[in-house]
């Protein structure tokens, strides 16, 4: 997931920087490089912990053989592919977790996997956090460096490359689409809002997968069972049976599910926050000292998905003849 960064030690010792300056800013580079790869490799766990469970529930509830289960098996061959069939099901109804040697029934997801995925998002929120504070942290320095003359344009160039070719998601301007030619002329600074939208759904993907394990376990409520031999539904059995220990099992663990929902969702949140954060420092730094970047990286209102996030409010930012820019803000209703 990482790429491919330039030697930004011999760049920068070719900027003529004192050595202490020079030391700082290599090992500040290095630790930049570090968050944004820890930050990816925490959104890959995300993403594959949140796929394995909406697996889960497609295959509990909406898999084809799924009516297996409830049919009665054919003489013959016939007989036997139904039983393998439905035997394969059984199976799938349980998730194989091989760092720790166990299987977790898809009836457990409300509380063993928003508990999971309240864990993986802690992690990503601080994870971001701290890509947040090394990136913005450094450019603030080379600007307050810059303004005293201690930093050249090519030095301040040298660090703006080394942080934006280690980033992946993040929407610095340079738009998405593909580069061509020799010259910047050829380039065209376009962001293609439906891949951001997509990524940004990725990002809510646990929240949206939690509203799924607690939809998909109040529906169950209203479905026949596999382990019954009667077709009534669940809700009845349990009231008809008195069963009122199973009844506030199953409104506990729901309510735990309600509670990772609401607040996976504001640790999403806190991901826009630091994405859209990290992206304006880095926009603003190339306007103001890269101007060599200028054309390749125009200073664009960042694109956020319209449906999540209509109310943030969005900058655009204005170079001044002296050097210095300065920030609009804007929200859309």
């Amino acid at each position: 997931m990482s790429e491919a960064t330039p030697d930004t030690g011999k760049n920068l010792e070719s900027a003529s920087l004192p050595a202490v300056v020079l030391k700082t800013i290599e090992l500040r580079l290095t630790a930049v490089r570090e968050a944004t790869q820890r930050s990816r490799f925490v959104f890959i766990v995300m993403t594959i912990m949140t796929s394995t469970i909406l697996i889960g529930l497609w295959n509990a509830i909406l898999s084809w053989d799924r009516g297996m289960a409830f049919r009665m098996s054919n003489a013959g061959i016939v007989g036997k592919n139904q039983e393998f069939v439905a035997g394969e099901w059984f199976k799938n109804l349980f998730v194989s977790v091989g760092v720790l040697g166990i299987r977790i029934s898809t009836n457990d997801m409300a509380v063993i996997g928003s508990v999971s995925l309240i864990v993986i998002m802690v992690w990503f929120f601080f994870s971001l956090r701290r890509e947040n504070r090394a990136i913005v942290g450094l450019l603030r320095d080379c600007a307050k460096r810059a303004d005293q003359t201690e930093l050249d344009t090519n030095g301040c160039e040298l660090v703006y490359e080394g942080i934006v070719q280690s980033l992946i998601f993040t929407d610095v301007g340079g738009g998405d689409r593909p580069v061509r030619g020799l010259t910047q002329t050829n380039t065209k600074s376009e962001t293609d809002h439906f891949v951001r939208q997509v990524l940004e759904f990725l990002v809510y993907l646990p929240p949206v997968t939690i509203c799924l394990v607690i939809i998909a376990d109040l529906s169950s409520l209203l479905l026949t069972s596999y382990l019954r031999e009667d077709n009534q539904v669940l809700w009845r059995v349990l009231y008809d049976k008195a069963l009122y220990f199973e009844m506030g099992k199953i409104i506990a663990f729901e309510l735990i599910a309600v509670f990772a929902l609401i607040y996976t969702w504001r640790l999403c949140n806190g991901y826009i926050d630091f994405s859209l954060a990290t992206s304006e420092t880095i926009r603003e730094f190339q306007i103001t000292y890269c101007p060599s970047k200028q054309e390749l990286g125009k200073a664009k209102a960042p694109s956020l998905p319209r449906l999540l996030s209509k109310l943030r409010p969005t900058f655009v930012f204005k170079k001044r003849k002296d050097g210095s820019a300065t920030a609009e803000a804007k929200t859309s209703a």
